[in-house]
């Protein structure tokens, strides 16, 4: 469980981008809504169509409380199927569920 998802998007641009001297990855982050399937107002869906295809999930899963990222590359190093992410340290702000 991850009680403060601000610090680790910082912890993670630190991580990729190092220094900020070169393009790295943007790191955009959202709660997630519970929406999906329920009826949403015409005029917002067009201006957040792809934010809610990220952000979206069914009321069914709110107890999840889910908060996503979304890491976009923007040095054009080619496409990666993942990233592994050794921190060398205990994150503080987060917990192992079990």
């Amino acid at each position: 469980m991850i009680h403060n998802p601000v610090e680790l998007a910082i912890d993670l641009d630190c991580y990729l981008n190092g220094d900020g001297t070169k393009p790295g990855i943007q790191i955009v982050g959202a709660e997630v809504e519970y929406t999906k399937g329920l009826e949403v107002p015409k005029d917002t869906i067009k201006q957040r169509l792809v934010e809610l295809a990220l952000t979206q999930k069914a009321k069914s899963y709110q107890e999840e409380c889910e908060f996503r990222y979304c890491l976009v590359d923007m040095s054009h190093r080619g496409s990666m199927e993942s990233i592994d992410i050794d921190f060398g340290t205990p994150l503080t702000y987060a917990e192992m569920l079990t």
